[in-house]
């Protein structure tokens, strides 16, 4: 029986609380539409996908992602990103989320949080 082969990435991701919720309940990450899609360098570039009116912010994580070697995985372009990691695939993909960036709107602009490690992050969402 031989070893399943995986590339590990540290990786940002745009998403709403209830499903970063889920990535730290679980351990994974779902696709979409058979795609998972990340920003490789910068947090920022994904805040775009990471909006939640429930919590009235906005939230990007970066996360640990297992990527087995089998699956198709490409840099592209998107609107906002310059740089877009797709994984394509229908199963999940194992994933620890690391940091969490939260930005919410103030009378002022924006105020940012930056967490680290589950149980801030969980505390900063419930």
């Amino acid at each position: 029986m031989g070893r399943r082969i995986v590339r590990n990435e540290v990786l940002y991701h745009g998403t709403d609380g209830d499903s970063i919720l889920g990535i730290l309940t679980t351990g994974w990450m779902r696709p979409g539409d058979g795609k998972i899609f990340f920003s490789k360098f910068r947090w920022q570039d994904s805040l775009m996908h990471g909006g939640d009116s429930k919590r009235k912010a906005t939230f990007v994580i970066k996360v640990a992602v297992s990527i087995p070697a089998n699956v198709v995985s490409y840099n592209t372009s998107t609107p906002g990103v310059g740089v877009t990691f797709v994984v394509e695939t229908k199963r999940p993909l194992h994933a620890e989320v690391l940091e969490l960036y939260a930005r919410r709107p103030t009378s002022n602009g924006f105020e940012g949080h930056h967490l680290v490690g589950s149980r801030a992050i969980r505390q900063y969402l419930l």
